[in-house]
């Protein structure tokens, strides 16, 4: 019941404006707008999908609507790993961190403005902040560098992009080649002048004081915190006086893929690079295969026999009877000259997944590139769940209210016992 409550208000504009009125009450403020954000790459997948001759015969967003309100009654994602293993995850040393952390990226969103950046971290005062860049034009982010005073330890926090309706701006843009594979080039022209205009504070920060260094963002700014860790530990893990794990970590909160082929992933980032995503989030999943397989899925509901006033009945009506059952999802099977169109990005690090089950109860496992990359997870929340609100509150209580594996339990007391 109350899903259905919760789908009922959702779809209270549909007279006012039929798709985007739909779309931005179902996924929140620019839902609508950050569908239109993929448009260029919707448009080069419908080219290929839709042979000569043929056209689509509906408007994406209705078909994509349609898809979402169904896929979101039947609650096909409310467990978002769909495929391969559910590998629990615990560390309660790592979600402290990330607790913590999470304060240090959103304060990045309010950069130059230092006295509001300490009022968004508890106990950061003016004194701690070493270098604050607020860059001008494109490919110059805003970023700040600090100590924080409850770990004595060093934090790079880059600001990214509150919500999701402005990451797919440049989410699938051109590449540039780095350490023998391909970085997204928008996030990579920002993590270099990060490097250009930090690097040196940093080495001097390092050397003469010995701390650890965090590097930390949301949304773009966690890709380009990604980046800028593959920048300052290069492929080995190691460029004087960065080295990965021993004084160097990353903390990327939603980021999007930004690096590939996997195989050139470095092998130390999957134990130094900490990529969180919460629940349904669609823009750590909006990898090249996600948007055909979203496109594909969304070619065979628009030539399903479903009349106008079918449709209208199922988007109006707030129950969930439907004579069709509609795909959310497609095979993946993309041809070999659209493979040398696209440049296929992958996630980086180790993806820890959090979510509450049915029950309310937190949820966190990691997971495999496969399981984040293949799919945009169709669900009312998909654009919300990007929001750092979102993941603040979610690792906080992963801090307070998860709970260790059994085995894991049973190991601990095993160690103290003896």
């Amino acid at each position: 019941m109350a899903a259905k409550s919760a789908l009922k208000n959702s779809f209270g504009s549909w007279f006012k404006n039929p798709t985007d009125g739909y779309l931005n009450e179902l996924l929140g403020p620019g839902g609508a707008e950050a569908l239109r954000k993929l448009d260029v790459e919707i448009e080069r997948a419908r080219s290929t999908l839709y042979t000569a001759g043929t056209a689509p015969q509906r408007n994406f967003s209705e078909n994509v609507l349609m898809m979402i309100k169904q896929s979101t009654l039947q609650k096909r994602y409310e467990n978002p790993v769909y495929a391969g293993p559910e590998i629990p995850y615990y560390n309660a040393d790592v979600f402290q961190k990330a607790a913590r952390l999470s304060r240090f990226a959103n304060a990045s969103y309010t950069v130059p403005a230092i006295n509001i950046m300490c009022d968004l971290v508890p106990s950061l005062a003016p004194e701690h902040i070493h270098l604050v860049y607020s860059g001008k034009g494109v490919g110059c982010p805003h970023f700040f560098i600090a100590t924080d005073p409850l770990t004595d330890q060093l934090v790079l926090a880059i600001r990214g992009t509150a919500d999701a309706t402005d990451a797919l701006t440049d989410t699938l843009a051109e590449k540039s080649p780095f350490l023998g594979g391909n970085a997204h080039l928008g996030m990579f022209e920002c993590a270099t002048s990060v490097i250009e205009h930090g690097r040196d504070k940093l080495v001097e920060l390092m050397t003469g004081t010995g701390k650890k260094l965090s590097v930390t963002g949301h949304s773009l700014g966690a890709g380009t915190a990604v980046l800028v860790m593959l920048m300052l530990c290069g492929e080995s893990g190691y460029s004087a006086p960065f080295s990965a794990g021993r004084n160097t970590t990353c903390w990327a909160f939603a980021a999007p893929p930004v690096f590939g082929p996997p195989e050139k992933i470095p092998r130390w980032t999957s134990s130094n690079i900490f990529a969180f995503v919460h629940h349904v989030d669609m823009i750590p999943r909006l990898g090249l295969a996600a948007v055909f397989s979203l496109c594909q899925a969304e070619k065979i509901v628009d030539e399903m026999d479903i009349s106008a006033s079918e449709r209208a009945s199922f988007l109006f009506n707030y129950d969930t009877s439907f004579r069709v059952q509609l795909p959310d999802h497609g095979s993946y099977g993309i041809m070999a000259d659209v493979e040398s169109d696209f440049t296929k990005f992958t996630s980086v690090g180790t993806n820890i997944l959090m979510f509450n089950d049915q029950d309310g109860k937190i949820t966190c496992y990691t997971v495999e590139p496969y399981q984040l990359n293949n799919r945009i997870l169709l669900h009312q929340n998909m654009v919300t769940c990007h929001l750092l609100g979102g993941y603040i509150k979610i690792i906080d209580e992963c801090v307070n209210d998860l709970e260790p594996p059994p085995g894991l339990v049973r190991r601990i007391i095993h160690s103290v016992v003896g």
